[in-house]
């Protein structure tokens, strides 16, 4: 399966940050190939996952942005309202259910990569732990994806001292997935 590949690349990769692990240059350029290459993976998914059938049949009926809630009595309202907001307004531009899921990765892979950036070594290994531990969240699980890049960009913005961005990330982490406030409320105070 495309997964079991992307842990097979990813564990070779891994083993490098234990060759020369003085080489600084040589394990930067080799975490954003491992990087690149897992990611890239991960965004050329179609229509996996348990959901996907749910996910593409919310994606078919859902309506244009500004009426996006009327879609909550075709999908039995089974679905937060920021993500139903989100595929409203990627469908309503004409973008197709996969190009939806790409949107998805990108955002996750942003989110990621500058999470990373605060690991100072061995990060392939740690992309590794993630992807090993954590797949599924980021091959078929849409709005709990878009939750957790959301609650890490709000991590940063609480970094950069940008608090409305913050509140912003955080409202749009609820929003997104239920369970975010479980998260995002104890972390706000």
């Amino acid at each position: 399966s495309l997964i079991t590949i992307i842990l097979l690349i990813l564990l070779c990769f891994a083993i490098t940050d234990f060759i020369n692990p003085s080489n600084k240059r040589l394990h930067e350029q080799l975490y954003k190939l491992a990087f690149f290459i897992t990611f890239f993976l991960f965004s050329i998914k179609y229509y996996y996952g348990a959901d996907i059938v749910v996910y593409s049949n919310i994606y078919t009926e859902i309506k244009e942005p500004w009426n996006f809630m009327s879609g909550l009595k075709t999908v039995d309202g089974y679905f937060e309202p920021g993500f139903l907001f989100f595929v409203s307004l990627v469908k309503w531009l004409g973008i197709a259910f996969w190009g939806m899921t790409l949107i998805v990765s990108i955002i996750y892979s942003y989110a990621i990569y500058k999470l990373f950036k605060l690991i100072p070594s061995y990060r392939i290994v740690a992309l590794f732990i993630l992807v090993l531990l954590d797949y599924n969240l980021i091959f078929a699980t849409y709005r709990q994806c878009l939750a957790v890049s959301f609650f890490i960009l709000m991590y940063f913005s609480y970094i950069d001292k940008k608090y409305i961005k913050m509140l912003l990330y955080a409202l749009v982490t609820i929003l997104m997935h239920k369970s975010g406030i479980v998260y995002v409320i104890p972390v706000l105070f």
